[in-house]
């Protein structure tokens, strides 16, 4: 199922970004069966080789996925970003779109390290992903310099032979390209929460409490028996993400 897309314009004086979203609701009405069923479900299921989906492949394969070359129902964030990247106005809309083409993250990647087969292949949108590093690039320096702490786990991939057995569990790479994606989706996120309380609305928020002190403490002690110099130190009686430096 493919239930993102992106687009944008490069301006004058910054971007135009959009992030659209598949409109499954437009298909599944509150309270129907259907809607009745998928809360039971709560979620979809994913396994190795398949998925037990929440929704009938009908909606989230067929209708609602967003083909390429397809016109698809979507709830839309139109953001105007300065040369910065800071967000300078922004809505929310219902739309329709046609997807022009569906990449994958390894076209991109490659795209990006200067492959010019491919950038042939999508040279009606070369420059678009162009633009797309450089949004990600002022994001992740906008991020940093709020205090941003990336952990670089390995996210793994399970490989499977013709009769379902594990052959082997390698890492999934995380490059440039997934990075653009993650920015972009993180940066609607936050429109999308900023827009909701500042109407004052209901809405379901992830909230990460503060550190404990203690806890700082301990893990500051920590890194230091494993060699890092001076470990961790924040400033004030109640650290955040902002005050805590490597020494």
């Amino acid at each position: 199922d493919f239930d993102d897309a992106i687009t944008v314009e490069k301006l004058a004086g910054g971007y135009k970004l959009y992030v659209h979203i598949a409109d499954v609701s437009h298909y599944v009405r509150e309270n129907s069966v259907i809607d009745k069923e998928a809360f039971k479900r709560g979620t979809s299921v994913y396994f190795p080789n398949m998925v037990i989906p929440m929704l009938p492949k009908e909606i989230s394969n067929g209708i609602c996925s967003l083909s390429e070359g397809e016109n698809r129902l979507v709830l839309s964030v139109i953001m105007e970003l300065d040369a910065n990247c800071n967000v300078k106005s922004s809505q929310i809309v219902e739309g329709v779109i046609k997807s022009k083409h569906r990449m994958t993250y390894t076209e991109v990647q490659n795209i990006l390290a200067g492959d010019e087969l491919l950038i042939e292949k999508y040279n009606d949108v070369y420059n678009d992903i162009l633009c797309y590093q450089e949004i990600r690039n002022k994001l992740r320096e906008k991020r940093k310099a709020q205090g941003e702490i990336r952990f670089n786990l390995p996210e793994p991939f399970i490989l499977e032979n013709s009769q379902g057995e594990i052959i082997s569990i390698e890492n999934r790479v995380q490059d440039e390209s997934h990075e653009i994606i993650e920015c972009l989706m993180v940066l609607t996120n936050e429109v999308v929460a900023k827009t909701f309380f500042d109407l004052a609305l209901p809405f379901v928020y992830r909230v990460h409490e503060k550190p404990d002190e203690q806890k700082v403490a301990q893990i500051s002690e920590l890194l230091k028996n494993m060699g890092v110099a001076n470990a961790l130190k924040t400033d004030g009686d109640k650290p955040e993400c902002r005050n805590v430096r490597s020494a």
